[in-house]
């Protein structure tokens, strides 16, 4: 698999730069570590059908395992591809509704 890597940082930069790799690459890997909490990722996903997105939050340390968890959550909610999740944390029991990496 070849993903490009994206912040989900500033919404119409992420679109920008979504648009440009539209046709390019098959997936996406969308940081959400600083996506703004109001970020409509299920229109984000709806706006770019070209595209396959992998969630992932990368802070690893134990404190933002909750935050990781409820980022994964709403990413699988939005109807991302999949979910990256650490190999240190437990897959949550609704993670069969997504595909999970490791």
């Amino acid at each position: 698999m070849i993903a490009v890597s994206l912040f989900a940082g500033e919404p119409q930069r992420l679109r920008d730069r979504l648009l440009l790799l539209e046709g390019q690459v098959p997936w996406v890997e969308l940081r959400l570590d600083d996506a703004p909490r109001d970020l409509d990722l299920a229109d984000l996903r709806a706006s770019f059908p070209r595209l396959r997105f992998l969630a992932a939050y990368r802070p690893l340390e134990p404190a933002a395992a909750a935050a990781r968890a409820a980022g994964a959550r709403r990413a699988a909610a939005a109807g991302c591809d999949a979910v990256d999740f650490p190999l240190d944390d437990a897959l949550p029991d609704w993670s069969g509704s997504v595909r999970c990496v490791r």
